[in-house]
């Protein structure tokens, strides 16, 4: 993964940690989304492809959709 997508990549994932505690009914759904966004990061060559698909491919939905549950 390129460091510029990386970045993107590292803010969603580690946004959980740093200022939620993920209750354990959420870890499932929480590792999937990690998981789903890493794998976005992977096949992306820059830092606005990332941001487009990730908002596109419902990605954003998904994480504004976990984040009140935590």
């Amino acid at each position: 993964m390129i460091e510029e997508v990386k970045r993107c990549v590292d803010m969603r994932i580690n946004f959980f940690d740093e200022y939620f505690t993920i209750p354990e009914n959420m870890q499932n759904e929480v590792e999937a989304f990690i998981t789903d966004v890493t794998l976005l990061g992977n096949g992306c060559n820059s830092a606005t492809e990332f941001e487009e698909k990730f908002v596109s491919e419902g990605l954003s939905d998904r994480f504004n959709a976990i984040l009140p549950r935590c």
